[in-house]
């Protein structure tokens, strides 16, 4: 396939990659180097091969020399994604981890080590010591993995852990779900209510609302109760890789200037493997057939959508800037986002293909993607109560016809979801369960305290 050639514009500001972007990261997060340090296990891709050369890990009392317990602690995650730190939070002292789910297999398989580390995770934290892990399966999924030897935490084993399941469904799911709203784009729209049933049954908006009101309860967990969070899905680069970067957009500011997005991205999606090449299938056929094809990244770029539309003034960049990476991930014009991990990019000489960072950081280019009303704002984000057809990419060169302009309108501000795919547990939220747990958990020391003092 022929693609334009691109000449940089070498006036761009740098952004730092790879490893240099960890070590910046975790200066900037200002991360507690006491409970916290950097690891170079991985420059040879020798402990895992889908995770970048450097992570940051927890300190931890071992007897073990500090690498070669992560070197035993990874053998007991699915692909050795050993759980590692995505975003920290000095002033709360909280950690959002991720990892691949843990080897435990139908006979309920335990490891040392790999408790050891939750629990360092735990103690990381200045105000609670209570870790939710946070599986993004659905419940059953995690329980059938279990007869492939993976499966879940088991919270007897983890002591001050608890686990939750979000109910995203897989890969699968989600590129049928796109294939349906594909079609739609290019059909004659005699019914609207019609449609709208067609639209919904499709499933791409309830997915879209369903990561954005989990992340907003992930988010509450860190910011509101102050708990860590440990997130993985089956293996920790596709729905892992999602749920990391929203609750970061929702409670970092710095997420949400234009060069901390670039870095969102290289962080969480780039370095730690999300599998661009097989989920995308730059330069392969049959999108719609292979099996490991999913607009997993797409997906996640309609999230954002969602926020920003809901809160423009909160974005230093527009929606522009996603149709942009979205594009250009597909055109295979850069470096940046070929085959599926650090280790694969190196090996096929990536680096040395142009950086799409270095093209959108460019003064011109930076300037038609920034939003003139952007106000940088410390708190965290809410998710808006309806979500909506992303139009300026869905729908650019072809859109339903037969739609008025008033039925556009409808669609363009959001869609009161009527129906739930079949697959998609009630969206109760994993924040009120735990603040359900906390207010009984609460009553109980009442309930303690007021015996104590009655019995002297």
């Amino acid at each position: 396939r022929r693609t334009k050639l691109i000449r940089l514009d070498q006036s761009a500001a740098p952004m730092a990659t790879g490893s240099a972007l960890v070590e910046q990261e975790m200066e900037r997060m200002k991360v507690d180097k006491r409970l916290w340090r950097l690891s170079s296990v991985n420059e040879c891709f020798k402990v895992c091969g889908t995770y970048p050369k450097r992570w940051i890990v927890p300190v931890v009392r071992t007897s073990l020399e500090q690498d070669a317990f992560l070197c035993a602690t990874a053998k007991f995650r699915s692909a050795h994604r050993l759980p590692v730190l995505s975003w920290y939070h000095s002033g709360w002292g909280v950690s959002l981890t991720r990892c691949s789910q843990p080897l435990v297999g139908l006979l309920t398989r335990r490891c040392d080590k790999d408790e050891a580390m939750l629990g360092a995770i735990q103690s990381a934290n200045k105000e609670s010591k209570s870790l939710a892990i946070i599986d993004c399966r659905p419940q059953i999924n995690a329980y059938a993995n279990r007869a492939k030897g993976a499966g879940f935490e088991f919270v007897e084993n983890y002591h001050g852990c608890t686990v939750e399941f979000l109910g995203v469904p897989n890969i699968h799911s989600m590129r049928d779900s796109l294939f349906y709203l594909y079609h739609l784009s290019d059909c004659v729209v005699d019914d609207f209510e019609l449609f709208r049933t067609k639209l919904e049954s499709t499933g791409w908006l309830a997915y879209v609302k369903l990561l954005l009101e989990s992340c907003e309860g992930i988010t509450k967990l860190l910011s509101q109760h102050h708990r860590s969070v440990l997130v993985h899905c089956s293996d920790g680069w596709d729905r892992t890789a999602q749920v990391c970067s929203l609750v970061q957009l929702m409670a970092d500011p710095h997420s949400r200037t234009f060069v901390g997005f670039l870095e969102l991205i290289e962080k969480e999606w780039i370095l730690l493997g999300h599998k661009f090449l097989d989920r995308c299938g730059l330069c392969l056929e049959g999108f719609w057939e292979a099996n490991e094809r999913s607009p997993i990244f797409l997906q996640f770029l309609d999230s954002v959508h969602q926020l920003i539309k809901h809160q423009p003034r909160a974005f230093e960049f527009t929606q522009d800037l996603l149709v942009v990476i979205m594009d250009e991930v597909y055109a295979g014009r850069f470096g940046t986002f070929l085959f599926n991990n650090e280790r694969e990019r190196e090996e096929h000489g990536a680096g040395e293909a142009p950086s799409l960072w270095m093209h959108l950081l460019a003064p011109e280019q930076k300037r038609a993607l920034t939003n003139a009303s952007y106000r940088r704002e410390e708190g965290t984000l809410s998710v808006p109560a309806r979500v909506c057809v992303w139009t300026g990419y869905f729908w650019r060169y072809a859109e339903p016809r037969g739609l008025s302009e008033e039925q556009r309108e409808m669609l363009r501000e959001g869609v009161e979801l009527r129906s739930q795919p079949s697959m998609m547990p009630s969206l109760s939220g994993i924040y009120n369960k735990y603040v359900s747990v906390a207010a009984a958990e609460k009553m109980r020391i009442e309930a303690d305290v007021a015996l104590a003092r009655e019995n002297g």
